[in-house]
């Protein structure tokens, strides 16, 4: 934005390029255009809240599945539990096939190492991590 200010349409070197402060400001527009569409398309900030949501959402079901049959109301307990599941789960975001297995070989590991830590309670996790890579060499 600076290069607006900058008096004539004298030649400005930058990084050791140099060109005229019409054709800086020109590139730098497409360069702000480019990364404007890259932001709009990729939504970082709608997936993450996306996620959070669901995430929110999973838990909140979670505790529903903990505390929901009182007895002799069981078939009803399920019957709202069922109708509830499917309400959740159709409205939290998929995950990309691409990503899936990255994701879920990152979540056996991290549950391999939480079971190495409950065996050796005092064990740092870094620690863990190592006995885990140990145990698949």
């Amino acid at each position: 934005m600076a290069f607006a200010f900058a008096g004539g349409d004298q030649p400005v070197a930058v990084l050791g390029l140099r060109a005229r402060r019409a054709t800086w400001l020109g590139w730098l527009a497409v360069v702000t255009f480019a990364l404007t569409l890259v932001e709009l398309v990729l939504d970082p900030r709608g997936a993450a809240r996306r996620r959070a949501q669901a995430v929110r959402a999973l838990a909140t079901l979670k505790s529903e599945y903990r505390t929901a049959v009182p007895h002799g109301q069981a078939r009803d307990a399920a019957e709202r539990l069922s109708q509830r599941y499917e309400a959740v789960m159709g409205s939290i975001p998929e995950i990309p096939d691409l990503l899936f297995n990255r994701l879920k070989a990152a979540h056996l590991r991290k549950v391999e190492i939480s079971k190495i830590l409950s065996k050796r309670p005092g064990l740092k996790s870094r620690k863990a991590r190592r006995a885990l890579d140990k145990r698949r060499e």
